[in-house]
This record gives structure tokens, C-alpha cells and sequence, in this order.
């Protein structure tokens, strides 16, 4: 069911909505670790740097794993100068192709992609 309704959205609309999603992630997960910092700078008692600041070097790591997939997203979607159904490689299925940059998190077959692509998995 949501397979007919995402290939109906247009592709600028899924380009738009991958840039508001990384501008979005972007800022929350900065205003959570600038909160987390001042929190445990404000901590009175510890003393050990490590003590007092861990939380937030597990914030930065968490912020970078959060964003690394929709950060390719929306790279791999910026390497797109027309319609995602113009090939480069006419050796390529259409649906592999996007202008020399592929999409590894989605890939199209069961044996690239970093995600389950079915419902039964890789």
C-alpha cells in the first residue's frame, strides 16, 4: 500500500522533504547535545572530566550515527541533474542508476543494500 503511494510522489518533492529532514535532525540533535553539555557542566561534585562530560561524547557519537543516513540521502538524491528515470549507464536497469552515484542503503537487489529492501529481509 505504501509502495503505490511513494511511487506517485514526485521526485522534487522527496528532494525537498530529505533537505528539511536533515535540516530538522540537524538541529535537534545539536540543541539536545548543547542541552546535555551545560547540564553536565553545571554538575557539581564529580571529579573526573570523563565523570562529568560522558554523557555528552555519547551524544556526539548518537548524533553522528543519527545522521549519517540522512545525510547520504540527501547526498546521494543531490547528484540527480534530471528525472531519476534517465539512466546514465544504459548497461544499468533504470532503477540502479542515479547520474554515477548509488544508493547504498537502498539498493534495489537483495545483496547491496545496507537495509532489509523485502518484507522478508535481506
Amino acid at each position: 500500500m505504501f509502495a503505490v503511494a511513494a511511487n506517485n510522489v514526485p521526485g522534487g518533492l522527496v528532494d525537498l522533504f530529505h533537505g528539511l529532514q536533515v535540516a530538522i535532525m540537524l538541529a535537534l540533535m545539536t540543541n539536545i547535545l548543547q542541552f546535555a553539555w551545560w547540564k553536565c557542566k553545571a554538575k557539581k561534585g564529580l571529579t573526573g572530566h570523563w565523570e562529568r562530560y560522558g554523557p555528552c561524547y555519547i551524544l556526539i557519537v548518537a548524533t553522528i550515527l543519527v545522521m549519517i543516513q540522512p545525510t547520504c540521502m540527501l547526498v546521494i538524491g543531490s547528484y540527480s541533474d534530471d528525472d531519476d528515470y534517465t539512466p546514465c549507464d544504459p548497461t544499468q536497469p533504470v532503477e540502479n542508476t542515479h547520474h554515477g552515484m548509488d544508493n547504498f542503503f537502498f539498493a534495489g537487489d537483495d545483496t547491496a543494500s545496507l537495509v532489509p529492501n523485502t518484507t522478508t529481509g535481506w
